[in-house]
């Protein structure tokens, strides 16, 4: 299973500095040299790695350009480097961790990058090779633990059932079943409590599954957001704050526009405005309070410092049931009794 040590030890990695990636030994070319010196330059010239990109340099070993292989290779030799150059560079600064080159590699879709120091002197090369190893890495660190991810967010251990009695499998499940078993008898009471209100406006029945199941769905995707942090080890206070924040607004924005599209359409379908305010804006109460439950049971076992891939799973989906019903209903009532 993965925990927060081997998350750190990723962590870590990338928060090294590049330079501890970086060729040291790459091909010099200066901007004054022509074609002719700079192809007798590369094959005098011993380097590390491949030599995707050739950086021009001035005398101070700032870096002015790159020119590509194509161009040494059917330009005039005569032609001077500086003629040939693109001079806008894409660099790292020598501070850079590996974490910020592999953002730069992705954005730019480069091969290799130029590392410079403070005063814009060349420094390393950094080949888009330790980004490919980095992503290899973390795709087979994923593969192995998502599997137990799964398992864990619907209530299992995969540990714990592996060579495990078929009884045993069935007591460790009905235990945390127990929690969406509970949740939907409060559901049924609930509705029991509104059957007049059913009876008089069926069409609230004909939506219900409706509304449980946007509301189910945006819990589970906020819940899978926090535990995908969380599965990373980057669950600081400041990152969930910050997380919170997001999903928040996430949240309402799809309140809005799910509890529109359902409202403008049992309108049209029922030909009563009223009541399709009233759905419209119950699913955006139900959908906004499925992102608050789907963020906040997983943070409060974070807090306490409890693994919060098995609980909430259970927990969430069956507190969202009760709370998106009783605004559906409630607000129903309220609006339409």
């Amino acid at each position: 299973m993965f925990d927060n040590t081997q998350a750190g030890t990723e962590q870590e990695r990338f928060a090294r500095n590049v330079m501890e990636f970086a060729h040291r030994d790459y091909p010099r070319l200066k901007a004054g040299d022509t074609i002719d010196e700079a192809l007798r330059r590369l094959r005098g010239a011993a380097f590390q790695g491949q030599a995707v990109y050739f950086y021009v340099t001035d005398e101070d070993d700032r870096l002015v350009g790159v020119v590509s292989a194509r161009s040494l290779l059917l330009s005039s030799p005569d032609r001077r480097l500086e003629s040939l150059m693109q001079p806008r560079v894409v660099s790292l600064p020598h501070t850079a961790t590996l974490e910020d080159a592999c953002e730069m590699f992705i954005l730019h879709r480069l091969l290799a990058l130029p590392i410079v120091d403070e005063h814009g002197r060349m420094v390393g090369v950094l080949e888009a090779g330790v980004y490919t190893d980095e992503v290899v890495r973390w795709i087979e660190n994923s593969e192995r633990e998502h599997s137990a991810d799964v398992f864990q967010l619907i209530g299992l251990h995969l540990e714990e059932i592996r060579g495990a009695s078929t009884w045993y499998l069935v007591r460790h499940r009905l235990a945390w079943l127990g929690c969406n078993f509970a949740g939907g008898l409060l559901c049924a009471g609930m509705a029991w409590l509104f059957d007049d209100f059913l009876a008089e406006w069926i069409v609230f029945a004909l939506f219900l599954p409706v509304v449980l199941a946007l509301s189910e769905s945006v819990s589970v995707q906020t819940l899978t957001t926090l535990l995908e942090r969380h599965h990373r080890g980057t669950t600081s206070l400041k990152t969930l704050l910050r997380l919170f924040r997001r999903e928040i607004l996430i949240g309402t924005n799809l309140a809005v526009c799910l509890g529109t599209a359902l409202g403008l359409i049992v309108w049209a379908w029922s030909g009563q405005l009223a009541v399709g305010l009233s759905m419209g804006t119950s699913l955006c109460l139900g959908v906004f309070a499925a992102t608050m439950l789907g963020f906040t049971v997983p943070a409060v076992l974070l807090s306490m410092r409890r693994d919060p891939k098995v609980a909430s799973g259970p927990i969430v989906l069956a507190a969202t049931d009760l709370m998106a019903l009783s605004a559906y209903l409630g607000l129903g009532c309220l609006m339409l009794g």
